[in-house]
């Protein structure tokens, strides 16, 4: 055998993404040009491959990397989680996948030994993220309902969410508007907070906008269409232009300081918010991706060094899922006032916070957890 070669190079997926631009094939071709088969089959291939990248690996670099690390290995998933998996519903046409990936996670979470001999057993990882300072784990990796599942020494857990996470976060923008007078902000940052006083921030954006659709779809209109793409004027597949462009417009309208902080972060290079952007096809950087990377980077100084690392120093447990925190029920109330004094430090504003375990998929709610 003298060459290998890439036979099937699958489009989907962005050109930066190897272990998923490459489609493994059960064959491969050498000079000769005769087929060989693989000693293993696709699907175990594949996940080989996968298995053997960035997500399984530990890094703790400190104390507070340590204690979230030892925290994460000490929870459990129900048995009842494998009986859910197999009964809740998968995306159209990758059910199989998906729920072998959810298996895959179970297992790992729920292994005794984490690690053997130096070697981290397949999926379990923990890395904190340098570029924007979120920790990621396999509780993060799990489908978020199958959280519902999970225990500390046989005990449930409940998870202190912050409603609304990033249009909240934006707030925080205003504390940056220093060439505009400071009543004239105060002014639009209270209008703006005022569409959470009734407890749901996407609902009254629907009657803001005058939008005749749900809260769920009003939240993926603005995380996915207006806030996270590069034009509202054209959203990722299945977010509504039509929608997003109203968002916009009124962003524009009744926040134009708002607007305006968004736009700049989104089109003017800052050096100070990442040292280098992924590239485009053409190797253009993603300018855009700022807007992404500085709101991240503020959710994990708030959620991570601010309040994972204060329940460290109270011997509080607690786990993180980026904009949340998982903890026991004895210990709700401390931990929600935490979250909100570092979120009004960080903010300036009182955030409203829900404390539940993650819903199960419609139909399995009365399911045994």
């Amino acid at each position: 055998m003298e060459t290998l070669e890439v036979i099937e190079v699958n489009d989907k997926y962005k050109p930066g993404a190897f272990s998923r631009s490459y489609a493994f094939t059960d064959r491969y071709r050498h000079r000769s040009l005769r087929l060989v088969p693989l000693a293993y089959p696709l699907r175990e291939n594949q996940l080989k491959h996968v298995a053997k990248g960035s997500k399984n690996k530990v890094t703790l670099n400190t104390d507070l990397d340590r204690w979230l690390y030892e925290n994460v290995c000490r929870l459990r998933l129900s048995p009842k989680a494998i009986e859910y998996t197999d009964l809740r519903h998968y995306e159209s046409g990758k059910e199989s996948d998906s729920k072998d990936y959810a298996k895959m996670f179970i297992n790992a979470i729920n292994a005794e030994q984490k690690v053997d001999q130096d070697i981290v057993i397949l999926n379990w990882h923990f890395k904190k993220s340098p570029r924007v300072g979120r920790s990621f784990t396999p509780i993060i990796s799990l489908h978020k309902d199958l959280r519902a599942f999970l225990r500390l020494d046989c005990e449930k857990l409940l998870e202190i969410d912050q409603h609304a996470s990033q249009p909240f976060l934006l707030l925080g923008l205003y504390r940056e508007m220093q060439d505009t007078a400071e009543e004239v902000v105060k002014a639009e940052a209270a209008k703006y907070f005022a569409l959470w006083k009734n407890g749901d921030f996407y609902q009254d954006f629907v009657t803001f906008t005058g939008s005749n659709i749900t809260a769920k779809e009003m939240k993926d209109c603005v995380i996915k269409g207006f806030l996270n793409c590069k034009n509202p004027n054209q959203p990722p597949r299945g977010i509504s232009n039509v929608i997003t462009k109203k968002i916009a417009e009124a962003y524009e309208t009744h926040f134009p300081l708002l607007h305006s902080r968004i736009t700049k972060i989104k089109t003017e290079r800052d050096i100070s918010i990442a040292k280098d952007l992924k590239r485009d096809g053409k190797g253009r950087e993603k300018i855009y991706s700022q807007f992404g990377i500085k709101l991240q980077k503020m959710e994990s100084g708030i959620f991570i060094d601010g309040v994972a690392q204060e329940l460290m120093d109270r011997h509080i447990f607690c786990y993180t899922v980026h904009d949340a925190i998982g903890c026991l029920e004895k210990d709700v109330e401390t931990v929600k006032e935490v979250i909100a004094r570092h979120l009004e430090e960080a903010i300036g504003y009182t955030p409203s916070l829900k404390v539940a375990r993650p819903k199960l998929q419609q139909g399995l709610e009365h399911f045994d957890v």
